[in-house]
């Protein structure tokens, strides 16, 4: 009787391993099939938006201005399950024409910086929200040339239907609070210098 009890143990024991070997197999390859790099470059173009620049009792080029203009850049980082978070790097060439005719236009060139962090829906529907850490403006003012320097957040909502890429509308919202310029009046006057723009673009996440 004790040896039968004891095959009957060595079997159900074996059997118990080779689930539990199965079950590990197929976690392993289904954490494979899911998990990995991240890597999205992206390019699109800001389709409406306004600055806000104010420079305290200087009149120099304190005002509202509409805004335009191509944006570039990646985000690299891990995704898993539908979820990705990444670091994203933007250059955003930005044109800003004053909406008080005294004033010249402005060329404004963005360096962006941040984490992204977002879900990909079964439903062919993707959200992201990146926190910028790091924005810098270089302007082209008249005898200026300022370097504006600040934060910000990026919110973006896309469809992912078609094969290998997706097709996102994102708003950006900058404040840059920080300047340094070849006008120490200037610096001495400026109070901020905000970004809000709508920008529709086209990346292709892959996840490896």
């Amino acid at each position: 009787v004790f040896t039968l009890q004891t095959k009957t143990g060595d079997k159900i024991m074996n059997k118990l391993v080779r689930i539990l070997a199965a079950m590990t197999v197929v976690f392993a390859f289904s954490h494979a099939a899911f998990a990995g790099f991240h890597v999205e470059p992206f390019v699109g173009y800001s389709l409406s938006g306004d600055f806000d620049q104010e420079v305290g009792s200087s009149t120099l080029n304190s005002g509202d201005y509409t805004s335009n203009g191509p944006q570039l850049g990646a985000r690299v980082g891990y995704g898993m399950l539908g979820f990705f978070g990444a670091v994203e790097y933007e250059l955003s060439p930005m044109l800003a024409a004053p909406d008080d005719n005294d004033y010249d236009d402005v060329d404004i060139n963005q360096t962006l910086m941040g984490v992204a962090l977002g879900y990909e829906f079964p439903i062919a529907i993707r959200a992201y929200a990146t926190y910028i850490f790091s924005a810098e403006g270089k302007g082209s003012l008249d005898n200026v040339d300022p370097v504006y320097r600040g934060s910000g957040i990026k919110l973006g909502v896309g469809c992912t239907e078609l094969p290998f890429i997706a097709i996102n509308l994102e708003v950006t919202q900058l404040t840059y609070d920080d300047v340094e310029s070849d006008s120490s009046s200037f610096d001495d006057d400026f109070d901020s210098f905000t970004a809000n723009y709508y920008t529709l673009s086209v990346s292709a996440p892959f996840d490896f």
